[in-house]
């Protein structure tokens, strides 16, 4: 069963990396080389640099940010540990099938640092939480000033109906009568302790509306945050000298970091550029430019994110010098 399990697994994973290839090598064919590197070696090095610069400066943010939320709870870990976790998550997130996974990297090296799951966990979950309630408010937004262009997918129907169901689920979570439930579940299947767990990860949530002020500043992070990407896209465009409506950039970026959460691709390779390209050329930017600007923000995003590497190797020379100390 574990061996068939495993063969999944491999198979799945393999499925992403073909679809993941199969999206590039198609994008790349249908470019104008000679164009396209003529647009390159013009490119403009000082909004190049910014958007690295910009790149760098949210993983600082979002540090920040996590970190709020872990000293409300009291749990005080340093500034340049969370960072370290933070790049060394991203860096395993190449690799693993959603933007999302790099959730479980960055949980499983808090834990080992901290020692404290549950807060570990829920400071995790409500740091995702307020990141995609910050990228619903843009995608909103984006689609009141989108028109008619997105008319026959209905995403406003979705959205309404996704944000019913998130406070249906708070009202639900935080009732008296779930709680009842857990703990009559714990009761009867006690031995497999998965629901004493939930009790525990139940508690640690609840412990966060205690802190509004918090929240809602974490909140607004995340919204600066989500802004500061819409932006990071504008400048690289700017240094291929590619110029349309920047609102096309705010209703189209939330909605590619949307599709990126989708664990279809290794890393949202292939995934990133194809959904960029198909949103921009209906911007009227071309299919060139779009290839270019697309390709360049994957370049820089996984540059950054493969630094995470470092951090990795640092971290485990460390758990090394500490283990040998302790012997």
């Amino acid at each position: 069963m574990l061996n068939n399990k495993k063969l999944k697994d491999k198979l799945l994973y393999l499925l992403k990396i073909i679809i993941s290839l199969s999206l590039l090598i198609y994008l790349l064919s249908k470019i104008e080389w000679e164009k396209s590197l003529s647009t390159i070696q013009n490119a403009n090095f000082f909004w190049l640099g910014l958007a690295v610069i910009l790149s760098i400066f949210d993983n600082i943010l979002l540090t920040y940010k996590w970190n709020l939320l872990l000293k409300v709870r009291g749990k005080i870990v340093s500034f340049w540990r969370l960072f370290s976790i933070n790049m060394i998550g991203g860096f395993w997130g190449l690799f693993l099938p959603s933007s999302l996974s790099t959730d479980v990297v960055r949980g499983y090296y808090l834990i080992k640092t901290s020692s404290d799951k549950a807060i570990s966990v829920t400071s995790i979950f409500v740091d995702r939480l307020f990141a995609l309630l910050g990228l619903i408010v843009f995608v909103s937004i984006a689609l009141f000033f989108s028109g008619d262009i997105f008319k026959d997918l209905y995403l406003e129907t979705y959205i309404i109906i996704f944000l019913i169901l998130i406070v249906i689920g708070f009202i639900i979570f935080n009732s008296n009568y779930f709680s009842n439930v857990l703990n009559l579940l714990d009761e009867k299947l006690g031995k497999k302790k998965l629901f004493g767990k939930v009790i525990k990860l139940r508690i640690a949530l609840i412990e966060y509306i205690k802190y509004p002020l918090t929240l809602t500043y974490s909140f607004f992070l995340s919204l600066i945050v989500q802004l500061f990407r819409v932006f990071w896209y504008i400048i690289i465009a700017w240094a291929f000298n590619v110029n349309i409506p920047l609102v096309y950039y705010f209703i189209f970026c939330p909605l590619i970091i949307v599709v990126l959460m989708i664990p279809v691709s290794i890393g949202g390779l292939g995934v990133r550029e194809g959904t960029f390209v198909t949103f921009f050329t209906m911007a009227g930017m071309s299919l060139d430019e779009a290839v270019i600007i697309s390709f360049t923000s994957s370049l820089i995003t996984n540059i950054i994110v493969a630094s995470g590497g470092l951090f990795y190797l640092f971290y485990k020379s460390e758990l090394k010098l500490n283990s040998s100390a302790v012997n």
